[in-house]
């Protein structure tokens, strides 16, 4: 996102619930004088006690440097503090615990100024001793899976309230970076000589953990009170609950037992109770087939183009995503500026079959696709890839796993395909060109486990150095010729949000494009 490259989430994850503003009279706190900003996603409204929020999975860590999964970076959004925050719509980069930011000319250095006001969830001040100390462990830590994004920096440095980052390049995605979770900042007396840090870290964010175990199957976060009134949230407390299955976490908001369901079944949205109010919406992200290019079938080039050409994209958006996303078989997502509308999304099964003349799979092979469990949209998805291939001769398994053990798979390369996504949570072309074509970045590179080739090296460049929005546009179409010559994974669609929510919490809560939950911020 980042390049904020998550390696796996369970699919149908978020939407902007920018829901219908009505109110629910449910105020919680006496002072007329305390209203809710209207920051242009949510509405003015008065304080609310409690909102409750239905998981799909479990949280895995709290650890910025681990998050791979959707329920770790949505709770962590909400702990963590970073210097900057970006818009719902990853449109804007506004201050947070920085008042300010600006680059050098040349973009090799960046200061940003901590504000003085801001406090941990204990009390104690945020200092730029924690800033400084949270980017080094994040720079040394060998098991960041984001380490391509921190590779720029080449020192971090304070002087009073200002920081300064050196970097090696030009790096002007580096502010909208620090207003994602993966640059968030711990408190600097709870990074140990080994980089390890405590399970649930002292919040820097507006809330903090109050009762249960954030990666049991219910929990709670209360606001941190010790920040600043314009930094605090319209919401007392945010109580989370795990349930696995798409049907029953809409029942449970039937039943008022939740106030928020994430993670719905794309069809069921559409058919919803007409007192609830539903979203959809794509991402930065694409929705994908991912492929193991070391080994097996798919090693072969011929073999991934095949693949990719016979699969129903159509099919996909319809019917797995209830079309609430686009068919999209480019590198970048629809929804980007650098989109160039390349690549086939019509399925041409005649080609693809010519294509595999030659190959292990001329006469019939086999292939096994990871999908989630939790996923109806992986499931359907699953069943549309195996109806696909096997026009052209590819006998297609379906192997249903949880999050964290195709994580564990993909990271081992003990796969042969798997349902993913891959893309950006800030809009910035070098930044997915940089995950999927520097094979050094981390997380596997799109998990092809390609090498590094001059033409790589040379498209990363451009995306870095360009100076224009010409020149950026123009390289980012050079990116995505080259992924459609060259195939390290099939995209499959623009991946898209649903939630479904009651009518009462749109003024409180969003999530948008940038993936993260926001709650409306109080105001004086």
């Amino acid at each position: 996102m980042r390049s904020l490259m998550m390696r796996r989430i369970a699919a149908g994850a978020v939407a902007l619930l920018a829901l219908s503003a009505c109110a629910s009279g449910e105020a919680g706190d006496p002072s007329p004088s305390v209203t809710v900003e209207d920051g242009g996603d949510l509405s003015p409204q008065v304080v609310r006690p409690e909102l409750r929020i239905a998981l799909a999975e479990k949280v895995v860590t709290q650890d910025a440097d681990l998050v791979a999964d959707f329920p770790s970076l949505q709770v962590l959004s909400l702990r963590s503090g970073t210097l900057f925050r970006l818009s719902a719509d990853g449109s804007e980069i506004l201050p947070y615990l920085a008042s300010k930011g600006s680059f050098s000319d040349d973009r090799t250095s960046f200061v940003a100024t901590l504000r003085s006001d801001i406090k941990f969830a204990d009390g104690s001040p945020i200092t730029a001793e924690d800033v400084v100390a949270t980017f080094e462990r994040s720079m040394k830590n060998e098991a960041n899976i984001n380490i391509g994004d921190f590779t720029p920096i080449t020192s971090v440095t304070a002087s009073g309230q200002d920081i300064t980052f050196t970097f090696d390049r030009p790096y002007a995605s580096f502010q909208a970076l620090a207003a994602t979770y993966e640059m968030a900042i711990l408190k600097a007396s709870e990074i140990a000589p080994d980089l390890s840090i405590p399970e649930v870290p002292t919040s820097s964010g507006q809330y903090s953990l109050s009762s249960g175990s954030v990666t049991g199957n219910s929990f709670a976060l209360t606001r941190n009170p010790h920040s600043p009134l314009d930094l605090q949230p319209s919401v007392e407390k945010l109580s989370f609950s795990v349930v696995g299955d798409s049907a029953g976490r809409l029942a449970q908001l039937k039943g008022d037992q939740v106030d928020v369901a994430l993670e719905i079944d794309p069809s069921a949205v559409q058919a919803i109770d007409p007192s609830l109010a539903s979203v959809g919406s794509s991402t930065f992200l694409t929705y994908n087939m991912v492929m193991n290019n070391q080994a097996g079938i798919t090693k072969d080039l011929k073999v991934r183009q095949a693949i990719s050409l016979a699969i129903d994209r159509q099919r996909i958006a319809d019917v797995a995503w209830g079309g609430l996303a686009k068919p999209n078989a480019e590198f970048f997502a629809a929804t980007s500026r650098w989109s160039s509308g390349q690549g086939t999304v019509t399925a041409d099964v005649e080609r693809a079959k010519s294509l595999l003349a030659g190959t292990e799979c001329a006469n019939g092979c086999s292939l096994k696709l990871l999908a989630t469990g939790g996923s109806d949209t992986d499931q359907r998805t699953a069943v549309i890839i195996q109806d696909s291939l096997k026009q052209i001769g590819i006998e297609v398994t379906i192997e249903t796993l949880d999050t964290a053990s195709i994580n564990d798979r993909l990271f081992n390369l003990d796969f042969e395909a798997s349902l993913n996504f891959v893309g950006s949570l800030v809009d910035e072309a070098d930044l997915l060109t940089k995950y999927c074509f520097d094979y050094d970045y981390g997380l596997l590179s799109c998990f092809s486990g390609n090498a590094n080739t001059s033409e790589t090296e040379a498209l990363v460049s451009a995306t870095q150095l360009g100076q224009s929005d010409e020149a950026l546009s123009a390289a980012a179409d050079d990116v995505t010729e080259y992924f459609l010559e060259t195939m390290p994974f099939v995209n499959l669609a623009d991946y898209a949000i649903t939630g479904v929510a009651r009518a009462d919490v749109a003024p409180y809560f969003s999530i948008g494009r940038t993936l993260q939950m926001q709650i409306a911020a109080l105001k004086p």
